[in-house]
């Protein structure tokens, strides 16, 4: 805190420094969003030109069947 005179000032956060840091996490979110969704359609893409989208689909089914059988 700082002195001026007689008056301490206190450093004190307005709504509008909430609205940007918000707005910021925000934009932050949904470039993330995009990258993951990119991510997603390449991966999907190259699992259909190797050949194997079906063999992935069987190994993911057998994960979550032994998954459930172990809880």
């Amino acid at each position: 805190m700082e002195e001026t005179g007689k008056l301490k000032r206190k450093n004190t956060v307005s709504k509008h420094d909430i609205i940007r840091a918000l707005k910021g996490m925000i934009g932050d979110i949904q470039i993330l969003t995009k990258k993951v969704a990119s991510i997603e359609y390449i991966l999907s893409r190259y699992l259909e030109m190797t050949k194997k989208d079906k063999k992935l689909i069987k190994y993911m089914e057998k994960i979550q069947k032994e998954s459930e059988k172990s809880e």
